[in-house]
């Protein structure tokens, strides 16, 4: 039995899922597994990013509404997995440090425009990277799915993960969210 569920593997059980049919409303289900479509996101202020390594997902952080839905820790739970399809990082860029009340936009200031967004896994190569304009629209965001950068990775439960917002140059007084759009998978 595997332990770890690939790229292939999750686009399979998302293909071939149908609904269960038990409840209108039920999860899909396939061999076992359950699928629901889910949007991570993590917020912070852009100044902290230097004194954590520019890393967005720490250790110590706890769940909380309007910060992050991640599990406290920084990994997954067991047993549950997520296939991103989409990436998007909006910004606050009037002079507030607290994401809890920020205005989010797709505009990103120009340390990030020239920076990179990184995301790995437990010392895994680098599942996905990109420059920062990439995954920031240049326009106020829509909410549409335009906005989203499509992508293709899967992150592994009980392993660390890893989001890093590179800036070049000064970092302007902002706030940052990343969101992280796909399919939860996990077991019954």
């Amino acid at each position: 039995m595997k332990n770890n569920v690939t790229l292939a593997d999750a686009i399979q059980i998302i293909g071939a899922s149908q609904p269960n049919g038990a409840t209108e409303g039920s999860l899909p289900e396939l061999k076992g597994k359950r699928i629901r479509r889910k949007t991570i996101y993590f917020a912070g202020a852009s100044a902290d990013l230097g004194s954590n390594a520019n890393e967005v997902i720490l250790p110590n952080t706890l769940t909380a509404t309007g910060i992050t839905n991640f599990p406290t820790g920084g990994m997954l739970d067991k047993g549950k997995y997520f296939v991103c399809t989409g990436i998007r990082v909006l910004f606050d860029t009037v002079a507030t440090t607290d994401p809890k009340v920020a205005t989010w936009v797709s505009n990103s200031p120009a340390c990030f425009k020239n920076g990179e967004l990184k995301i790995g896994q437990d010392g895994q190569p680098t599942l996905f990277e990109s420059s920062g304009t990439d995954v920031s629209n240049w326009k106020a965001s829509t909410g549409n799915d335009e906005d989203f950068r499509e992508v293709a990775f899967v992150w592994n439960p009980q392993k660390a993960c890893s989001i890093k917002l590179l800036t070049v140059g000064a970092v302007t007084a902002s706030t940052y969210k990343v969101e992280l759009r796909g399919f939860e998978v996990f077991a019954q």
